[in-house]
């Protein structure tokens, strides 16, 4: 059919031109007779939904009294420790990304981080209700493994390292998630005792969280 449609196709089929408007505007060849009562529309949103950065500092919950020489050794005492843990925690309210969260039918989230620390990590992170009761964990089989950054010959950070790894949720797992108000995160930084000369930088690396989701809905 070439020119442009004729007008009763552009009211009888307003509704499906408005379900395929990502396609180019254009008269169909066959416009079908009926539509039907029920459809499924499957869409995908996809939008980041927290970051948060973690460090020797009280802020990510390390015992700042680590920082403290010991006069024995003359070192911090968190050389001492085999590895470091930090935590925090970041907003993931469900109800407010999608009031009908029955409509919800598939979440993948993203996790990306960045290591500044010469060190590899492990990263778990656990969805809790506003109460702050465990509703689930991330990461069921094992952490995350967080790859070592890269630093130079004095200490300094030179090259963060990338980890990226995605996680799915349908079913019970996406329902144990519907009451979720924060994720909190907890990392443990491997220490098989580091370099002296790498000791005064440890309190200046970072490794930063960010998340993303995609939500798939039924409508």
């Amino acid at each position: 059919m070439t020119g442009s449609c004729p007008m009763k196709y552009l009211f009888k089929y307003s509704l499906f031109l408005i379900l395929v408007a990502v396609a180019p505007f254009s008269c169909m060849k066959e416009a079908p007779e009926t539509l039907p009562e029920e459809f499924d529309w499957d869409p995908e949103i996809a939008f980041p939904v927290g970051e948060t950065s973690l460090g020797m500092n009280e802020a990510s919950g390390f015992d700042m009294v680590l920082l403290d020489t010991n006069d024995l050794t003359g070192y911090p005492y968190w050389v001492e420790l085999l590895n470091l843990p930090i935590e925090d925690s970041a907003d993931f309210d469900f109800r407010n990304f999608f009031g009908a969260s029955e409509q919800v039918t598939r979440i993948l989230i993203r996790v990306n981080v960045t290591n500044e620390f010469p060190e590899t990590a492990s990263l778990q992170a656990y969805f809790r209700n506003s109460n702050g009761i465990l509703l689930d964990s991330m990461f069921t089989d094992v952490p995350m493994l967080v790859e070592r950054g890269d630093v130079n010959e004095q200490g300094e950070p030179v090259r963060p390292s990338f980890s990226s790894e995605d996680v799915v949720f349908t079913g019970d797992r996406l329902d144990n998630i519907q009451n979720c108000a924060t994720i909190s995160f907890r990392l443990l930084i491997d220490n098989p005792g580091p370099d002296p000369d790498f000791i005064p930088f440890y309190p200046t690396y970072h490794i930063d969280i960010q998340l993303g989701a995609m939500f798939q809905l039924t409508l």
